[in-house]
């Protein structure tokens, strides 16, 4: 009889939940905007905005956080309407688990400034992979995770942006004629060696000094420039006609990068996220 009892009492003690499965998601989003094209009585296409940041299969960590999109083809009729209610909450969505996620685990995270092509991918949606673990966002249970915690200072240091990167911004174009104010000196918090990463994934090694001179490195670009304090975050000018803003998110800086420098403030930037360099 002993033998017998034995299977309902294990499922008495961890529950019968199916909704719950083991191991850590693939993917976390929070999502800022859902796409989706109708064509007949289904969603044939569904572009899902936000930040991403995704399992690195093998080596047992997450890529930097993405501000940009997914999207897929047919196949989300059923869960489009979750992906729609998580945007704007400023929440991590679970994506898969250590089973797997389907295709979420190879689409193209797209960057926020790569404007998305006719047709683009027509990979099917890839359905039941969200809610593996309660609602799509578990409750919070992973937010003390690092890479959520990384995900979500990010969204914080964009939000603070988020004006300027979707072009709303209040900032007030520079008059030619007008004389620049005297620049301050540099904050202490600003003065050292920092690696940039930015959402197109190109990464930056750049240092600021006290004297309010700055140096970068790049894969492809090597510069000299000046930086000025001005309203709580420093501006860099470079020499290759390059403008970045830092401004400090907690221990981190969130960066503004323009290309040409003429674009800033009133363009959209690149945007990055700079951790000081060990």
């Amino acid at each position: 009889m002993k033998k017998f009892l034995l299977a309902p009492l294990i499922l008495a003690a961890f529950g019968a939940a199916p909704a719950f499965a083991g191991g850590r998601p693939v993917m976390y989003v929070v999502v800022d905007r859902v796409e989706t094209t109708q064509d007949q009585s289904s969603i044939s296409m569904i572009r899902i905005w936000g930040s991403f940041t995704r399992d690195n299969p093998g080596r047992n960590t997450f890529s930097k956080p993405i501000d940009g999109y997914i999207q897929f083809g047919r196949g989300s009729d059923k869960e489009a309407p979750k992906w729609q209610k998580a945007a704007g909450t400023g929440k991590a969505v679970l994506v898969g688990s250590c089973a797997g996620a389907g295709g979420f685990e190879t689409v193209v995270i797209h960057p926020a400034n790569e404007k998305p092509k006719d047709g683009g991918e027509n990979i099917p949606y890839p359905t039941g992979h969200l809610e593996l673990f309660g609602d799509m966002f578990a409750g919070g249970r992973d937010n003390d995770r690092p890479e959520v915690k990384t995900l979500l200072a990010f969204v914080a240091a964009r939000q603070k942006v988020c004006p300027l990167c979707r072009g709303a911004s209040s900032t007030v174009a520079k008059d030619p004629a007008a004389k620049d104010p005297v620049p301050q000196g540099v904050d202490d918090a600003f003065v050292g060696q920092w690696t940039v990463e930015f959402t197109n994934g190109v990464s930056q090694t750049c240092e600021i000094r006290e004297d309010r001179t700055a140096s970068v490195i790049e894969p492809r670009r090597t510069s000299a420039g000046n930086a000025a304090l001005k309203d709580n975050s420093v501006v860099i000018t470079f020499k290759d006609d390059v403008v970045e803003r830092w401004t400090p998110v907690g221990k981190r800086f969130v960066v503004e990068f323009w290309f040409p420098g003429s674009g800033f403030p009133t363009t959209s930037p690149l945007l990055g996220i700079a951790d000081r360099a060990k």
